[in-house]
């Protein structure tokens, strides 16, 4: 038989460590000093039980076990509030931080309820949609803007892949959408230098379409 880990205590015979001399309840009643004890009350569940006055002093001992501690910590979670989910109607948790955090006011339940209402105008970066861009007066405008500056890049004057640019940006100036003073023709190659730079250079793009293009055949 393999060597047993625990031998019996040689003042009351329960089973102990190997290396111990005695059991800790013997060694307790021997060498503690009943003076340097206190008798508490355990807030959470009652239970009385002696602590060292050392960890009174030093703000511990509140509680009989850790199973009290925890539940009965300031610093543990309180019950979490119950929020609705706004795409499909269900009732779940959700942290106070969170629900802190949330400046529209709508929660969702899953990645899949959220992405099911950020579609079309709900999503942030939501300009109309491709059928506004790709309306019958965006064409009317897009030819009439490559037209007016006789088919070359205002930039580069190339006569390649032609792309009609709104000058003011098209999500933020409705009312300029389909106005062919708001548009400049750039080749591909230019057209991707001032995506998403219309505010910063609508000035300069503005001056540039202004010039009457003169077209020069030698």
């Amino acid at each position: 038989m393999p060597p047993t880990t625990h031998k019996p205590c040689p003042t009351c015979g329960n089973l102990m460590h190997r290396q111990s001399k005695k059991c800790r309840v013997c060694y307790e009643q021997e060498k503690a000093r009943p003076e340097n004890y206190l008798e508490r009350s355990c807030p959470k569940c009652g239970k009385s039980f002696t602590v060292h006055k050392t960890h009174v002093e030093r703000g511990q001992g509140k509680y009989c076990s850790r199973e009290c501690a925890r539940s009965g910590s300031p610093t543990r979670k309180k019950q979490t509030p119950v929020v609705t989910c706004h795409t499909c109607g269900n009732s779940f948790e959700k942290y106070a931080s969170e629900i802190r955090k949330n400046l529209h006011g709508k929660h969702f339940c899953s990645s899949e309820c959220w992405a099911t209402h950020n579609q079309r105008q709900n999503h942030a970066g939501w300009s109309g949609g491709q059928h506004g861009r790709m309306s019958p007066e965006s064409r009317a405008w897009r030819k009439a803007v490559i037209t007016r500056d006789k088919k070359h890049c205002r930039r580069c004057h190339s006569t390649e892949r032609l792309e009609a640019h709104h000058i003011r940006r098209f999500t933020t100036h409705p009312e300029l959408r389909n106005d062919v003073q708001n548009g400049i023709t750039l080749c591909h190659a230019c057209h991707v230098l001032f995506r998403n730079k219309e505010d910063e250079y609508a000035d300069m793009l503005a001056f540039m379409a202004s010039v009457t293009v003169e077209v020069w055949n030698v």
